[in-house]
């Protein structure tokens, strides 16, 4: 009986233990809930404290500024001053292993007197060792234009190239041209030295 009794007493105490903590813990719960709320609000009323203070700023419209009129090119010298850069880049850029094929690339961008004039004055010499040359338009200008005719003023970056030095030069020339149907032809090209 006294193993009963002591076996009593230890489950008694043992539950008294657990109440108290459960006891305990439930009242610090309840301390920390009050003190959230009591935060939220505090939290709430210095919300509605500034945007009582907020004040729309005063807004001035500003000045605008002067509206610059955009430029925009005749299509006709346009097409005319795209042909001469197009025809200008692919007649000088060509190599001494392409077979000339930069003149027939622009053939149809050349007049018939023009095309036999470059057939017989650009033919690139062939050869074994690399050397070729690709020019580049930087600049480009219509100079006149009318109807029938157009003059383009361009100027271009050169990068000779052989397969031991490369060089760079720049030149300035004149393309003139003529318009054949719809289509503006290069009739000419002249370098300045």
């Amino acid at each position: 009986m006294q193993d009963l009794r002591k076996k009593l007493i230890i489950i008694v105490v043992i539950l008294a233990v657990f109440l108290v903590s459960i006891l305990l813990i439930a009242m610090l719960a309840d301390d920390s809930i009050e003190e959230t709320q009591v935060e939220e609000a505090q939290q709430e009323q210095v919300e509605q404290d500034a945007a009582a203070r907020v004040v729309a700023p005063e807004v001035t419209p500003k000045p605008s500024a002067p509206v610059v009129p955009v430029v925009v090119e005749d299509p006709g010298e346009q097409y005319a001053r795209q042909s001469a850069k197009i025809v200008i880049e692919r007649l000088g850029s060509y190599s001494n292993q392409n077979e000339n094929r930069h003149i027939d690339d622009v053939k149809s961008l050349l007049t018939a007197s023009m095309y036999s004039y470059t057939k017989e004055q650009l033919t690139a010499v062939q050869g074994n060792e690399y050397s070729g040359v690709t020019t580049q338009v930087v600049t480009s200008k219509v100079v006149s234009f009318d109807d029938a005719t157009a003059e383009v003023e361009v100027g271009v970056q050169r990068r000779s190239s052989t397969a031991s030095e490369t060089n760079m030069t720049y030149q300035t020339g004149t393309v003139r041209m003529v318009k054949q149907g719809s289509s503006w032809l290069v009739n000419g090209i002249y370098w300045q030295e």
